[in-house]
């Protein structure tokens, strides 16, 4: 009898975990669901319209780490992680990379706004244009200054960097973007457009940090 009464208690309490781990499992895809559903969209894009600048720099620093960490352990080789260069790369997309982008599509879509009503086609190549001609070489030169600056504090390094690199970066610059660009402005809120370059430019800041850390070649001494 006491066997029997041993043999009920085994089966109850595994009956009871496997309800357990069902309550578990259906509780995973109600949480699954409203993932689905659109609750955390709806919140993540709450956060970005309401708080345009500090989403877009925090994203920013995020993306530009991630893409820096990339270019050091695929592209480079590191054996190790040169944490003060994450660093520098991440508080330039912070501070620079995030705002500087978040005020120039909130001004580049206001100056043409007025164009969607004429014809969508003319809308979006006049952005990309203002982009890539207007926006983009002042903004690259940038880039190669101010990093420079802040791992070597002297300007004339980054005065090298840039003429040694800025017309070949910029050339493949040209051969990214303006297709990139042409699915961002048509199809994608303006809200997220930052959004989306800063996400893009993972695979961009992996090649910009990778052209901006190689060493120059040296130069011969002049006798």
């Amino acid at each position: 009898y006491q066997r029997r009464v041993r043999g009920v208690q085994i089966v109850n309490r595994e009956i009871h975990q496997h309800t357990l781990l069902d309550k578990m499992m259906v509780g995973s895809r109600l949480l699954l669901n409203r993932i689905r559903s659109g609750r955390v969209m709806e919140l993540f894009s709450r956060y970005f319209t309401e708080h345009p600048r500090k989403s877009q720099s925090c994203a920013a620093a995020s993306l530009w780490t991630l893409a820096d960490v990339i270019s050091q352990k695929r592209v480079e080789k590191a054996e190790k992680l040169d944490m003060a260069r994450v660093a520098r790369m991440a508080l330039f997309g912070f501070a620079v990379a995030g705002p500087l982008f978040t005020w120039w599509y909130k001004l580049l879509d206001r100056k043409t706004a007025h164009l969607a009503q004429i014809s969508k086609t003319r809308f979006i190549l006049t952005k990309i244009f203002f982009d890539q001609c207007v926006f983009e070489p002042p903004a690259l030169a940038f880039f190669f200054l101010i990093t420079t600056i802040m791992e070597k504090r002297q300007v004339q390094p980054a005065i090298d960097k840039i003429k040694a690199e800025y017309l070949k970066t910029y050339a493949v610059d040209c051969t990214l973007w303006p297709g990139v660009q042409a699915i961002n402005f048509s199809f994608i809120s303006p809200v997220y457009h930052a959004l989306v370059v800063n996400t893009v430019s993972v695979i961009w800041v992996t090649y910009l940090s990778y052209v901006r850390h190689k060493s120059l070649p040296v130069q011969p001494s002049k006798k």
